[in-house]
């Protein structure tokens, strides 16, 4: 199966129907594979059936711009709640001290 671009109609789909469908029904309704929909799936902080309630603090240089969960930073900042996974991750971190940029930070309970 070819790869194909997540589109914000698949996201709501899969946050609308995680809880009622299995991971095969989601891929089956989605044209994806099972593999894929797991991925997304924890890439987008749903898991066993629980949306994650982690917090991120988001910083583009020296100035605070928004503090909330991946989902609520996203829209804040009108990007997929990818990339505010991809702020916080170590490799963009490294990256971030380079050239500055925007960045994540990951508050745990």
């Amino acid at each position: 199966m070819t790869q194909k671009k997540w589109t914000a109609e698949d996201e709501q789909f899969i946050l609308d129907n995680y809880k009622r469908l299995t991971n095969k029904d989601l891929a089956a309704e989605l044209g994806r594979t099972v593999t894929q929909v797991k991925g997304k799936k924890s890439r987008m902080g749903l898991k066993t059936g629980k949306l994650s309630k982690a917090e991120y603090a988001i910083y583009r240089g020296d100035e605070f711009i928004c503090w909330g969960t991946a989902r609520h930073c996203a829209e804040q900042l009108k990007v997929n709640i990818d990339v505010i996974r991809k702020y916080a991750s170590t490799p963009h971190h490294k990256k971030f001290d380079e050239s500055g940029g925007t960045i994540a930070i990951r508050i745990d309970d």
